[in-house]
């Protein structure tokens, strides 16, 4: 037998595929959805919430805001336990559901009383820690169970469903909720003030104690699924790269070696801008789905629209989030066969910065269409960005685990979010809703000078495996 023939044969003993993956891929599908869906559900309803907790806006902005929180706190020691081997991939999946199921939990329960307007906070908090483990799951789960292509497509699916439940926030509650919240609400800095009656609050109280009950009941299903079937790593590897570089992983890690294998990661110039243009050109616009009501209230009688202004801006993210979730999906499908990321990296960027000084000239011409056309266009590139950048960042640092890689990445890219929120809620009371899209603009224009300075290398794939196997 030949050495290449006999290297071949190596490879199918210590390689494998199972059919199982698509079902895991189903249930991670599912858990983005609705960790998606509980971030995007709250800003174009904040009238109900002001009028409900008898709060402020800028109370009611921390349901949304306080999602990105938990990076804070967690960061530093799941990375630890992360490399260290204390916490493995089974760990991040059972505990990103159980997150969601608590985050559920709170949101049901706030709802059941005035008073709980904390619990609610706490909801979305809980909801930002899963989203942090969530948001690290897609390469890490491509690369465990995924030849090398099929990884593109399974990042995308994840994505796709991430942004299809954030376009379900957006739509849902506006849809079932009746219009009493909506009548006679305006914006002043001590909150809603209406002549909603007792009884109509009930009923929407009552809705969207349904609705989050609804939903928790799901999160629930796939809390038991997830703890029963799912494991660290599948029973082989599925290419020869993974089996190398699981081979090459020390059993043991001192705290000195996680800092240094931190500091290689964040000082790897790819990853440190591939993470500034993750944050400039997504977690930015997403600021939107805090803020667009807000912003849509100086030019909404202009428009002269036929629906609430609240629903408007509610299509407005719709258009956003869906978009979003069909980049993911055809951006997955792009990478699997086209591998040069930077380039369709750099394109993206570019078509988000576009799309962004676009919704400030249709602000400035109060053109709802014109936003129509902006957002769907902002939400397909800048997520298909995201798929791109996943797909660098885990190539560009390997063999180094891709679950620390991806938890460096998300803890930045997410605390940086955080810190957009809150300058947009300060630009938007001080400067008003045009400065807010500038300061959006800004950022994603930083964003493709970022990009600029990416480079790209397919490490991986220098590996010599065998590109697919056999289904099992």
């Amino acid at each position: 037998m030949s050495d290449s023939a006999r290297l071949l044969q190596d490879q199918e003993e210590v390689i494998g595929l199972f059919k199982r993956r698509w079902i895991f891929l189903f249930s991670f599908a599912v858990l983005q959805c609705l960790s998606g869906f509980a971030y995007s559900c709250f800003g174009e309803i904040n009238d109900i919430y002001v009028l409900f907790f008898k709060v402020n806006y800028w109370q009611v902005d921390w349901i949304t805001v306080a999602h990105n929180v938990s990076p804070l706190v967690f960061s530093l020691p799941l990375l630890y336990f992360t490399l260290t081997k204390q916490v493995g991939f089974r760990f991040l999946t059972n505990a990103s559901a159980f997150a969601i199921f608590l985050a559920f939990l709170c949101f049901t329960t706030a709802m059941l009383n005035r008073s709980l307007f904390a619990i609610m906070v706490v909801g979305q908090t809980l909801n930002g820690i899963a989203s942090q483990l969530l948001m690290s799951i897609p390469p890490i789960f491509a690369v465990l169970w995924f030849p090398e292509n099929e990884v593109g497509t399974t990042i995308g699916v994840l994505m796709f469903a991430m942004f299809f439940g954030m376009f379900l926030g957006c739509i849902l509650p506006v849809t079932i909720l009746k219009n009493s919240f909506r009548q006679g609400c305006h914006n002043t800095s001590n909150g809603c003030h209406n002549n909603t009656n007792f009884k109509e609050m009930t009923n929407d109280q009552f809705t969207l104690v349904v609705m989050f009950g609804a939903l928790l009941l799901c999160g629930t299903l796939f809390v038991i699924l997830l703890a029963t079937f799912i494991k660290n790593f599948p029973p082989k590897p599925p290419t020869y790269a993974q089996k190398l570089k699981s081979a090459q992983v020390p059993e043991t890690v001192s705290f000195q070696q996680m800092l240094a294998t931190t500091k290689s990661v964040v000082s790897n110039k790819s990853f440190l801008m591939a993470t500034l243009v993750f944050a400039s050109i997504s977690q930015c616009t997403a600021i939107e789905y805090i803020f667009l009501s807000e912003i849509l209230t100086p030019v909404y009688n202009e428009m002269k629209l036929k629906i609430p202004k609240d629903t408007a801006s509610a299509y407005l993210l719709a258009l956003n989030a869906i978009s979003g979730a069909l980049a993911g999906f055809v951006t997955g499908k792009i990478v699997d066969k086209y591998k040069n990321y930077k380039v369709l990296a750099l394109v993206g960027c570019t078509v988000s910065f576009i799309s962004s000084v676009g919704l400030i000239v249709g602000w400035l011409k109060s053109s709802y269409a014109l936003l129509c056309v902006c957002n769907f266009s902002l939400g397909f590139s800048a997520r298909a960005v995201m798929v791109l950048l996943y797909e660098i960042v885990t190539q560009e640092t390997y063999p180094i685990d891709e679950t620390f890689v991806s938890i460096c990445m998300s803890s930045i890219q997410v605390t940086l979010a955080l810190l957009y929120s809150v300058a947009g809620r300060a630009i938007l009371m001080s400067l008003g809703s045009l400065a807010v899209l500038v300061f959006i603009s800004f950022n994603v224009g930083m964003g493709v000078l970022f990009c600029l300075l990416v480079t790209s290398t397919n490490k991986r794939l220098q590996v010599d495996e065998r590109p697919s196997q056999n289904n099992r």
